[in-house]
């Protein structure tokens, strides 16, 4: 696996982007093991465990002000671009919220959010349908308990939300 290692005085929020079963929080536990590794902190936040978005908007907010995380990962399936802007909008009402600003205005003084850089990169898990399923399939005392034969719907779903008819075919080597 490829070293991350973002920027000094950059931190990062990694938008994971998948189906069920792609591999979203086998990444960020890998990539967290790392960051353990070397002093960079990481955090995972994951919709799995906190059940709603709103959590993990709130959870992103909470630890972006904490300020101790050099690297945030984001574990959700954002199949839509819409999901993917509400990442977008909280980093960036999180800057606003500092420096006086009023009513959703740009801070009236330069804040220490807002110089800060908070690079935001989307990872996109594209894996093939059949084996999201097995995965999906196979796995047992899953986090959010999206496992077993009736968690194909739920991955079929996501993947024609996702992809449309422009799906990967090839299995992942």
């Amino acid at each position: 696996m490829a070293h991350i290692d973002p920027p000094a005085c950059t931190r990062v929020v990694l938008v994971l982007v998948g189906v069920p079963g792609s591999g979203k929080s086998h990444f960020c536990s890998r990539i967290c093991a790392q960051s353990d590794e070397s002093e960079q902190p990481c955090e995972r936040i994951c919709q799995d465990v906190l059940k709603t978005k709103q959590a993990v908007m709130s959870a992103l907010t909470s630890t972006l002000t904490c300020g101790s995380r050099n690297m945030i990962l984001v574990d959700r399936t954002h199949v839509d671009p819409a999901a993917r802007a509400d990442v977008v909008q909280t980093v960036r009402q999180w800057r606003r919220d500092d420096g006086g600003g009023e009513d959703g205005q740009p801070p009236t003084k330069k804040s220490k959010k807002a110089s800060e850089k908070v690079r935001i990169v989307a990872v996109h898990l594209d894996m093939p349908r059949a084996v999201c399923e097995k995965r999906v399939v196979d796995r047992t005392e899953h986090e959010g308990h999206l496992q077993g034969g009736r968690a194909v719907g739920v991955v079929r779903a996501m993947y024609k939300k996702l992809y449309g008819d422009a799906a990967p075919t090839q299995p992942a080597a």
